[in-house]
């Protein structure tokens, strides 16, 4: 992780000049000239009931590319001051109404007035687009802009990672991660980039790590079987990233820490017409090295942690703006990896490397109006990869290479009505193609996959009052692209809302299918592939819940959602009677609950503290009528989170204590890790300085120098520092 490395890091020569270019080109951006003058300008609007045409108070209103928000008044109005000349995306939400977005122009200086209406709608998961919290889909949560910036993550897993039902695995600091929800194996977890997979398709899992916690403006978790709603490989859960698109105002952020680690990140934005273009990007890396004490079990002692440098690129351009009636948004970007893979402590790999490259182009088009909602989003990707070790501790040198090309098209349309029933109906289709060439694949393994699903979905509001329950219902056939089977999934739910609570009840199906690494790796010596692999199933998950939200002088907000879920044919890795080891379907038990309850204080002065504790249950065990059951390798039955934030103005800090559960290295009740608590701090400060805002960041993870690890073998460097450094320029 960090510590205040920047001075010292960045020495004569290269590094000397290239601290020089970036300090012209940010009195460049920021030094304030004629030709940039610019006056901030106001939003004022109101929000009215699209069928009863009566004002709507208490709405969420957010201009997310400027992290404002505001909320509107008992008349359904609302204002937002200081805005910065330029075209924006304005967001708002309230429950028991359908999500809406539209696009302002701010002239300098100059009000720019909107009126919107909202359309009553049951809650529901097509409001995830927008805005997403435990309230709105009980069960399921968001990590919203602030918390992003201030988390001090340098990718998408260090921001998920201590979030409830979910376990980020990582073998060692800078490696690959991948994300575990209620105890379903990370290839059964989809994670959706602006609504394109990043799963890969030879190993079945997301590599969260590639991805830059700079380049996120929003992270949707909802947990449970959702295949219905997003297709395969989301039986675990479901992850919703939404990239950045650059502010009105350019940004220049640099970081230096522990570990000879630094990064530093960059964004610029602009209006063009009616469309809003930004561009941003962001380099970083690490040495990685330090020296850890072995666990007694491999002879205990002192080593040194090598070959654990990494270093991560990434590029982004987006253009948003509208056409046809609808929003659009045209998204290229690129991230590159290069790093070492040290291997175990005990089994070190001194000469094994990774590099990997992925880019994506998307084109999204959405246009919502009352009582109807469509959109397409059309993507490409390209992904290679490259393994290498000339001199491997164990077995033979290899270099093994990757390519993977993709794209797909995705369609969804809704229409409701209003009236008593406030009827709703949907559907659309998804279609992909891949293409791989590896290495790592024998003969046999096939080279094209072309993917195909249809939906359907509808809702239903019965008239009992108050409190009038809302039906759902979910489906959607799959036609595998290498069987050819078309495998059917579904979801029904019930949900009540009366005040501040809400309850919902939801049986659910989903699937993932085995992936190509699985079925068609290259045999090596006392290791073969199954190609008769099946996928793996929850044919049955039922989920019930209780969430609510309210208070004025302290806003309370908590829940709970319960879940049993089993899973049929988990592809798990397992020896014959002649010990050869293949991945082999096996069935597996699983319940568990989720728990959680938050605060939010205003402060007599002036400041808000915002405190939360979270609580997961995940019991997964193999299902062969063991006398004790055993839980699944890795998968912690505890889990539990408690977070505080205190924002006084210019001043602000926080911290978390994240516990993670004991776990099982073996698939018997034997050589248990006993779990650990983690505690992280910060500080920060934010002050006016030269026509910008300065934003610095202290940062201590692992306070208590506590150096347990997820997995076995794979040390944690203990405690950690790191101080970032903000300038972004104001109007």
């Amino acid at each position: 992780m960090r510590a205040f490395y920047l001075i010292s890091y960045w020495s004569p020569g290269w590094r000397t000049a290239s601290v020089c270019v970036l300090t012209l080109l940010a009195l460049a951006a920021f030094h304030p000239r004629r030709a940039w003058a610019q006056w901030p300008g106001q939003i004022h609007g109101s929000v009215t009931d699209a069928v009863t045409g009566a004002p709507v108070s208490q709405v969420a209103v957010q201009l997310p590319d400027l992290s404002r928000t505001t909320t509107s008044g008992p008349g359904g109005t609302f204002r937002l001051r200081g805005v910065d000349p330029g075209v924006h995306r304005l967001v708002v939400a309230r429950l028991g109404y359908a999500p809406a977005e539209i696009l302002v122009s701010v002239e300098n200086g100059a009000i720019a007035r909107v009126r919107l209406m909202m359309t009553p709608a049951p809650v529901g998961i097509k409001g995830l687009g927008v805005r997403l919290d435990r309230v709105v889909v009980p069960g399921a949560y968001s990590i919203n802009p602030r918390e992003i910036r201030d988390a001090g993550a340098s990718t998408l897993g260090d921001l998920l990672r201590g979030r409830p039902g979910v376990t980020v695995s990582e073998r060692g600091v800078g490696g690959a991660q991948t994300v575990s929800i209620r105890g379903v194996a990370p290839d059964g977890v989809l994670v959706l980039v602006d609504g394109v997979p990043l799963n890969d398709p030879v190993t079945g899992e997301a590599d969260v790590s590639r991805l830059a916690a700079s380049s996120t403006e929003q992270i949707t978790v909802l947990p449970g079987a959702r295949t219905a709603r997003f297709g395969p490989r989301a039986q675990g859960g479901v992850v919703l990233v939404r990239t950045r698109a650059a502010g009105s105002r350019p940004r220049l952020r640099v970081e230096g820490g522990s570990l000879g680690s630094w990064s530093g990140s960059a964004e610029w934005g602009a209006s063009l017409g009616g469309f809003r273009i930004g561009a941003g990007g962001e380099a970083s890396g690490s040495d990685g090295g330090f020296t850890f004490t072995q666990p007694a079990e491999v002879g205990g002692g002192e080593a040194r942690r090598t070959n654990a440098d990494v270093g991560r690129w990434t590029g982004w351009v987006t253009v948003n703006g509208s056409m046809a009636g609808g929003l659009l948004r045209a998204r290229l970007g690129s991230e590159r990896v290069e790093r070492g893979l040290p291997g175990k402590s005990f089994a070190p790999s001194p000469s094994a490397r990774q590099s990997a490259t992925r880019s994506q182009a998307s084109l999204a088009w959405r246009r919502a109006e009352p009582g109807f909602q469509m959109g397409a989003t059309l993507f490409g990707t390209l992904d290679e990869a490259r393994f290498e070790d000339p001199d491997p501790a164990l077995g033979l040198p290899f270099d093994t290479r990757t390519r993977l090309s993709s794209g797909g098209l995705k369609t969804d349309v809704t229409r409701r009505w209003p009236g008593a029933w406030r009827p709703e109906v949907g559907g659309g289709l998804d279609g992909e193609y891949q293409r791989v060439n590896s290495g790592a694949l024998g003969e046999r393994a096939p080279r094209d996959r072309a993917e195909v699903s249809a939906f359907l979905h509808g809702a239903v509001t019965l008239p009992f009052g108050s409190a009038a329950p809302t039906i759902s219902l979910a489906v959607r056939a799959h036609r595998d692209g290498l069987s050819g089977v078309w495998r059917p999934t579904h979801e029904v739910g019930v949900a009540w809302a009366r005040g501040p609570v809400s309850l919902h009840i939801t049986q659910r199906s989903a699937f993932s299918p085995p992936s190509l690494g699985d079925q068609y790796f290259r045999e090596g010596v006392a290791v073969v592939p199954n190609p008769d692999l099946r996928p793996e199933r929850v044919p049955s998950e039922w989920e019930a819940g209780v969430a609510f939200a309210g208070g004025r002088a302290v806003g309370l907000s908590g829940g709970l959602s319960a879940f049993r879920g089993d899973i049929a044919g988990m592809i798990v890795w397992q020896p014959d009677f002649r010990f050869v080891w293949s991945p082999r379907n096996i069935d597996v038990r699983r319940d568990g609950l989720e728990a959680w309850l938050g605060a939010d204080v205003t402060l007599r002065e002036g400041g808000v503290l915002k405190v939360k504790a979270e609580y997961s249950l995940v019991r997964i065990t193999y299902d062969r009528g063991d006398p004790e059951p055993v839980q699944i390798l890795y998968r912690p039955r505890h889990t539990a989170a408690v977070r505080a934030d205190l924002d006084m103005g210019a001043w602000s800090g926080g911290g978390s204590a994240h516990y993670l559960g004991a776990r099982f290295p073996v698939p018997s009740p034997v050589n248990e890790l006993p779990g650990f608590w983690s505690i992280d701090l910060s500080v920060r400060r934010s002050w006016r300085w030269a026509g910008g805002r300065v934003r610095t960041a202290l940062r201590v993870d692992r306070l208590l120098d506590q150096t347990d690890a997820l997995i076995f073998g794979f040390p944690q460097p203990g405690r950690t520092l790191g101080l970032s450094v903000e300038v972004q320029r104001l109007p």
